[in-house]
């Protein structure tokens, strides 16, 4: 890697930057640095059209010199010091900027959420994300999650109209539920109530039943699915809730022809729980019967 200066003249600004807002104060905080201590990290850049060079990695602090150019501090002529990067493609330009705004600043949620999802669209894997950018490979999950969200709800949260956490919950509705449940959200803000996070995650999943209430092998089911990286426990739930009802009842039927082939005697019910005081424990040596209960939610008890 070899150092070079290059005019601040002959530099052109990123085509695209994961961070996509950079504070103003935070920017006359910068040029006053570089001003009084000079630049003290170069910049990563690559060649562009004609003898000009575009600026890979290092935005914020070509911004502060073309700060201090216009203050009349600094001028056209003013040698920048720059790593000069030639053959780059598009994915490694968007990987080292990425990188660099992750690693020396924390971004906003949205803007690391955009720039992993840029990433992973260009074809870098979750793994590789991880490893760059010194994320594990659930943050880039639940990033990758952020940035599936409609952008009226992302431009919320970037707002501070939302927290991070009702945003996280949010990614378990469709778009057009997400910007009903916004609209919601605005108006108890406005008349003073705080959006409860677990009322949001229950009225978006609609009482979805979760892939671990599932009695039937998994590649039965052909519909999508949500999932909730956000709970407690990481859960999966079916979309489609009439298809997982009728895979229920195909299972629960399975089984209790299995029992029945054991020489069991087997009763369906489809109450939304076993009632007890119909029935009590067999004694031992005693004739019983096995109950298989399936709920109006596909809940299957079996005692």
């Amino acid at each position: 890697m070899s150092i070079q200066s290059i005019q601040l003249a002959d530099l052109r600004p990123p085509a695209h930057n994961p961070r996509s807002v950079i504070a103003d104060d935070a920017l006359d905080e910068l040029a006053a640095s570089i001003r009084s201590d000079g630049l003290l990290q170069n910049l990563v850049v690559a060649p562009s059209r004609g003898k000009t060079y575009k600026v890979i990695s290092g935005e914020r602090r070509f911004r502060a010199l073309k700060l201090l150019c216009e203050r009349g501090d600094i001028d056209d002529s003013f040698e920048v010091p720059v790593e000069i990067r030639s053959k780059l493609s598009k994915r490694d330009k968007l990987r080292i900027a990425t990188v660099e705004n992750v690693q020396r600043e924390n971004l906003a949620p949205v803007d690391e959420a955009e720039a992993f999802a840029e990433l992973a669209r260009n074809g870098v894997s979750l793994d590789d994300i991880a490893a760059e950018t010194g994320k594990s490979v659930d943050t880039v999950k639940r990033r990758l999650a952020i940035a599936g969200l409609c952008d009226e709800v992302k431009q919320a949260l970037r707002d501070n109209r939302i927290t991070l956490a009702v945003a996280e919950t949010m990614t378990l509705g469709s778009h057009d539920r997400q910007r009903g449940i916004l609209e919601e959200i605005e108006y108890a803000i406005e008349r003073g109530w705080a959006p409860d996070t677990d009322d949001i995650r229950h009225n978006l999943l609609d009482r979805k039943p979760s892939v671990s209430e599932a009695m039937f092998p998994l590649e039965r089911y052909t519909g999508t699915y949500t999932q909730d990286l956000f709970g407690k426990d990481d859960e999966t739930f079916f979309d489609d809730i009439d298809q997982f009802l009728e895979l229920q009842e195909q299972a629960v039927n399975e089984k209790a022809a299995e029992y029945v082939a054991e020489g069991r005697k087997v009763e369906i019910t489809n109450a939304y729980s076993i009632p007890n005081w119909q029935y009590r424990d067999a004694e031992d040596g005693e004739d019983g019967v096995t109950i298989i209960n399936l709920s109006p939610h596909g809940d299957v008890d079996i005692r």
